[in-house]
C-alpha cells in the first residue's frame, strides 16, 4: 500500500499554493493594465489580426490562471470578454467602449480580491448587463452539444428568440461556467464529453449556486421515460420535431412572449 502524504507534506503544499496565489494577486493589476494596453493597440491598428490574437491570448491566459487559483469571478469576466471578441465584436462601432467596460469590471473585481471581499453579485449583474447591451438579447443560454449538425439545428431553432447562445462540447467545462456566470438556460445533450447531460444537470442543482435558478433542458435521442432522481425542467427529443419542440420549450422556460 503506497504511503499517504504526511501532514508536513500537506502543509508544505498548502503554503506553496498560498504563495502562488499571493503572487497572482500581486501581479493582477499589472495583467489588467496589459489587457487595457492591448485593447487600445487593437483599436489603434484598425483591428489588425496580430493585435487581435495578442489580446485574445492575454484574456485567455488570465481566465485560465484565475480559474486555477479559484478566482471564478475573474474567469467569468474573461469568458464574457472572449465571447464578445469572438462574436465579431471588432465590427461594433462602439468596440473600444464595450471592451473598456470589461476592463472596468476586472479592475473592480481586483479591488475586491485585494480587500479579501467575496461578494461579487454586482459584478455578476454587470456581466449580464454587458451581454444584454452588446448582443441586444436579454437572455443567455449555454448550449452543450458535441454534434456540429445538432448544434446548428439548435441555433436555428432559437434564432427568433432574444437569447445569446454560448456553445461548448464538454460537460465539465460547462459546469465550471454555469457555477461562475449568470446564465438563464442550460441546453445540453444527454451524451457529451467528460460529464453527460444528466450528470451535468444534477451537479448544477446540487451545487446550490447563488442567484436565480438556471432552467435546464435535456436533448435526448432516447425513447421512453428517462429515470433519474434529478429531472431536467424540460426534455426535448432529437427527432424530426426537434427545432419546433426546442423553440417551444425555450419560450416556456424563459417566459418569452415574442
Amino acid at each position: 500500500m503506497p504511503n499517504e502524504p504526511t501532514s508536513d507534506h500537506a502543509l508544505l503544499a498548502g503554503q506553496l499554493l498560498a504563495g502562488l496565489q499571493a503572487d497572482f494577486i500581486g501581479e493582477l493589476d499589472e495583467r489588467i493594465d496589459r489587457l487595457e494596453a492591448l485593447t487600445l493597440a487593437l483599436d489603434r491598428s484598425g483591428h489588425a489580426q496580430a493585435d487581435f490574437d495578442a489580446l485574445f491570448r492575454a484574456v485567455h491566459s488570465l481566465k485560465g490562471t484565475a480559474g486555477s487559483f479559484g478566482f471564478t469571478i475573474l474567469s467569468a469576466l474573461c469568458h464574457a470578454y472572449e465571447d464578445y471578441l469572438q462574436a465579431d465584436g471588432t465590427k461594433d462601432d462602439r468596440f473600444l467602449d464595450h471592451c473598456l467596460s470589461y476592463i472596468d469590471l476586472l479592475r473592480l473585481a481586483s479591488d475586491r480580491i485585494h480587500l479579501k471581499q467575496t461578494d461579487f453579485s454586482d459584478i455578476e449583474a454587470g456581466i449580464r448587463q454587458l451581454r444584454e447591451r452588446h448582443f441586444a438579447k436579454p437572455y443567455t443560454a449555454l448550449l452543450v452539444e458535441t454534434s456540429k449538425l445538432n448544434a446548428r439545428l439548435c441555433r436555428e431553432a432559437l434564432a427568433d428568440l432574444p437569447i445569446q447562445i454560448v456553445q461548448l462540447d464538454d460537460g465539465l467545462q460547462a459546469l465550471g461556467r454555469l457555477l461562475s456566470e449568470p446564465f438563464d438556460l442550460l441546453i445540453t445533450s444527454q451524451e457529451v464529453k467528460s460529464l453527460n447531460g444528466l450528470a451535468l444537470i444534477a451537479a448544477l442543482r446540487l451545487a446550490n449556486r447563488p442567484g436565480p435558478a438556471i432552467k435546464t433542458l435535456l436533448l435526448t435521442a432516447q425513447d421512453g421515460p428517462i429515470h433519474t432522481p434529478i429531472r431536467p425542467d424540460f426534455i426535448v427529443r432529437k427527432d424530426r420535431n426537434l427545432e419546433r419542440q426546442l423553440n417551444e420549450a425555450a419560450r416556456q422556460a424563459l417566459g418569452c412572449t415574442t
